[in-house]
């Protein structure tokens, strides 16, 4: 699915993106945002190139609470080497919100293979309300490889109430916080208080 017809390169820069911590073995997540502008977007096509070791994991790949529209849907598929490609439709031609938002999660895996990089975000076409298309600039990303200590959640170093709260936020609202399997402490594929206890456990030990 592509989104085609003349384009016109707009200046703002309508979508960026969080940085990404990953260690090898591990999966985790990172934020898109967009900000849209006057000029009422309503579909978005990127494509996503990963540097060597990273895979997409494509069927988690998923839109946050941001986006109002609920019949709007997510398309990804593999086109090239490490190079994916995005697209996102809204069927009720229901426009992003304006403000600034985290509009998309993006999962990936980290294999053997990984050594660092950088995320690019490319080619990036947007439609608007009176089907006019435009392109956006290029967003790039830092993949920092990280070795994970046990209970250190947000990777600062520490394992301290951070942590805990960050397992306890994604619990209340899995939907609009960033999934890390470094949260899953107990290996049972399922992150849930055990989980908590566990960081808290760390702490007082």
């Amino acid at each position: 699915m592509a989104i085609l017809g003349f384009t016109l390169t707009v200046g703002a820069k309508c979508v960026t993106a969080s940085p990404l911590s990953i260690a090898v073995g591990e999966t985790a997540e990172f934020y898109v945002y967009l900000e849209s502008t006057s000029d009422n977007i309503v579909s978005l096509q990127m494509d996503i190139q990963l540097p060597e070791g990273l895979t997409l994991n494509t069927e988690k790949c998923v839109l946050t609470d941001h986006v109002a529209d609920t019949e709007q849907q997510v398309f990804v598929g593999s086109v090239g080497v490490r190079l994916y490609r995005l697209v996102t439709t809204s069927y009720n031609f229901i426009q992003f919100p304006r403000e600034k938002g985290t509009f998309l999660k993006i999962s990936v895996t980290a294999d053997k293979n990984f050594k660092g990089g950088t995320v690019n975000l490319k080619n990036m076409i947007a439609v608007n309300t009176s089907s006019k298309s435009f392109t956006l600039g290029d967003e790039n990303i830092t993949a920092n490889k990280i070795t994970i200590k046990e209970g250190d959640i947000n990777c600062d170093g520490l394992v301290n109430i951070s942590d805990v709260m960050k397992i306890v936020n994604y619990l209340v609202s899995p939907k609009n916080n960033l999934y890390t399997s470094r949260m899953d402490l107990n290996k049972d594929d399922v992150v849930n208080v055990t989980d908590v206890m566990t960081v808290v456990n760390i702490l007082f030990e």
